[in-house]
C-alpha cells in the first residue's frame, strides 16, 4: 500500500493531459467545502430527543456551535502543519489521510449522536474531520500551481471554487437525508386532551399508568419542524431527528468521493514545463512580481507575510463567524415575519408550481440561506484566492509552496461562530402580523 500511495508512483508521463487534475482537485474541495453548510445541522442536533423541539436533555446551540469552531482551528492546525508532508510524500497519500479522517470524522460523529455523546461529537467532526479538513485543503491548490505554473492565480481559484461551492450542493443533500430518516414522534393528542404534569421544570404526560416525559409545540414550533406536523403534546425519545443517520451516509459518500479523487492525482517530472512556456526574466517581470526565491523561513521574517495575512484573518473572521449559525439566524429573522407572506400556498401558485415541478416545496427562509452562503462565500474566497496567490508568489520554490498555501489556511483557525439562541431575536417575532388562521399557518 506504501508504495501505491508514494511520490514517485503518481509522476505523469510527458503526454498526460494536465486538465485532468482540476476535476480531481475540485472533488475534493466540494467534499471538505461542506463544512460551511455546518448550520444545517444545527435545529436537528439541538432536538435529538424532542425531535420537534428541544427536550430537557438534548443540547443547547452554543453546545453544538462549537463543534464547528473545532473544526475550523484543526483545519488551520492541520493545513499549516501539513504543507511540508505534503511536499514530501506528494498529494495522493495526503488525501487518502485526509479522505479517512474526513469520512471517519462523520462517522464517528453519527457515534456521538446516535449515543448522545458530546464528546464523540466534538472528537470526530471537529477534531479528526477538521485534521482532515486541512490536509484535503493544501494538497489540490500545491497540485495545481504545479501543473499551472502558467496560470497560478487561476489554478488556485479552480480549487478555491470547489472549497465555496461545497456547501451548495452540501445544503441541499445534508437536507434531503435529513428528511429521508426523519422519523416524526409519536402524537398525544392536543394539550386540552392530555393532563400534563411538570416536574423540575419537565413536562410529563400520564401513559399506561405511569408519567413519560413529553414536549409541547404551538404554532411557532410548528413552523420550524423537519415536516409540519399538528401542533400539541408529542412523547420524547419517540422518532428520531435523521441526523445521526445523514451523519452516517453522507461520511461514507465523502470517503469514496475522495478516495477516488485521491487516485487520480498526477504529479509532473521535476522538468516539466507547459508546451510553449517559459519562467519570465526579471525584467519581463510586472514591478510587483519578485523574481527572488524565498524560502519559507525567510518568508515569515517579511513584512508583505504579515500584512496579507491580517487581510486574510480578518476577512474569514467576519465570514466564518457568521457561516456557523447562518441557517439559524435566517430562520429566526424571518421565520416569524415572511411565511405569511411567502408559503407553501405562494409556491403552490407560482408559476414553477403550476408547470408541475417534483418535490418539497422549500421554505422562503431557506433560500434566504441559500443566498447568503453563496454571497459569503464569493467575498470570503475572492478575497482568499488572491491572498493565496500572493503569498505563493513570494515562497516562489517549489519545495515551499504548499507550505505557503496551508499558512493562509492557518488564519481560519482565528474565527468563532456567535452563538445565538432564538431569544435574540424576540423583538423580530413580536413586529410580525399575527397569521390569518391556523391552517394557513400551519402550511
Amino acid at each position: 500500500m506504501a508504495g501505491l500511495l508514494s511520490k514517485e508512483r503518481i509522476i505523469a508521463p510527458a503526454d498526460f493531459n494536465r486538465w485532468l487534475v482540476p476535476l480531481a482537485s475540485i472533488a475534493v474541495h466540494l467534499c471538505i467545502g461542506s463544512v460551511y453548510a455546518w448550520s444545517i445541522y444545527n435545529p436537528s442536533l439541538t432536538r435529538v430527543f424532542g425531535v420537534v423541539t428541544s427536550a430537557a436533555d438534548d443540547w443547547s446551540l452554543s453546545e453544538v456551535t462549537w463543534v464547528f469552531s473545532v473544526a475550523i482551528v484543526f483545519l488551520g492546525l492541520a493545513a499549516a502543519f501539513g504543507g511540508k508532508w505534503l511536499e514530501q510524500v506528494g498529494p495522493r497519500k495526503v488525501v487518502v489521510v485526509a479522505a479517512c479522517c474526513w469520512g471517519g470524522g462523520y462517522i464517528v460523529g453519527a457515534a456521538g449522536i446516535m449515543t448522545h455523546q458530546l464528546w464523540l461529537l466534538y472528537l470526530g467532526y471537529g477534531v479528526i474531520g477538521g485534521c482532515g479538513l486541512g490536509l484535503a485543503y493544501v494538497s489540490p491548490v500545491s497540485t495545481l500551481i504545479r501543473w499551472f505554473p502558467d496560470r497560478r492565480g487561476m489554478a488556485a481559484g479552480m480549487a478555491i471554487m470547489g472549497f465555496g461551492g461545497g456547501a451548495m450542493i452540501g445544503t441541499p443533500m445534508k437536507e434531503y437525508f435529513i428528511r429521508l430518516f426523519y422519523r416524526a414522534p409519536d402524537f398525544l393528542g392536543a394539550v386540552a386532551d392530555v393532563d400534563l404534569v411538570t416536574q423540575a421544570g419537565r413536562r410529563f404526560a400520564e401513559i399506561a399508568g405511569g408519567l413519560q416525559e413529553v414536549v409541547v409545540i404551538g404554532a411557532a414550533e410548528v413552523r420550524n419542524m423537519t415536516i409540519p406536523g399538528p401542533e400539541g403534546v408529542y412523547l420524547v425519545d419517540s422518532g428520531a431527528t435523521g441526523v445521526a443517520e445523514a451523519f452516517l451516509v453522507i461520511g461514507i459518500i465523502y470517503l469514496l468521493v475522495m478516495m477516488v479523487a485521491a487516485f487520480s492525482f498526477r504529479l509532473p517530472a521535476p522538468d516539466w514545463k507547459p508546451t510553449g512556456w517559459s519562467e519570465p526574466d526579471d525584467d519581463a517581470r510586472p514591478a510587483l512580481i519578485s523574481g527572488k526565491h524565498v524560502d519559507i523561513d525567510q518568508a515569515l521574517k517579511t513584512p508583505q507575510f504579515y500584512q496579507l495575512w491580517i487581510v486574510l484573518c480578518l476577512n474569514v473572521t467576519a465570514g466564518i463567524g457568521v457561516i456557523g449559525v447562518a441557517r439559524t439566524m435566517m430562520t429566526d429573522i424571518f421565520g416569524s415575519t415572511l411565511p405569511g407572506i411567502v408559503d407553501t400556498s405562494f409556491a403552490r401558485r407560482s408559476k414553477l408550481q403550476r408547470s408541475g415541478c417534483p418535490g418539497p416545496v422549500v421554505p422562503f427562509s431557506e433560500h434566504c440561506f441559500s443566498v447568503t452562503m453563496i454571497t459569503l462565500g464569493l467575498g470570503l474566497h475572492r478575497v482568499h484566492a488572491g491572498s493565496l496567490r500572493a503569498l505563493v508568489k513570494i515562497n516562489t520554490v517549489k519545495s515551499v509552496r504548499a507550505s505557503a498555501a496551508s499558512m493562509t489556511v492557518f488564519t481560519c483557525s482565528s474565527a468563532k461562530p456567535y452563538p445565538m439562541h432564538a431569544s435574540r431575536f424576540s423583538g423580530v417575532a413580536s413586529c410580525a402580523k399575527p397569521p390569518r388562521n391556523a391552517d394557513h399557518n400551519a402550511e
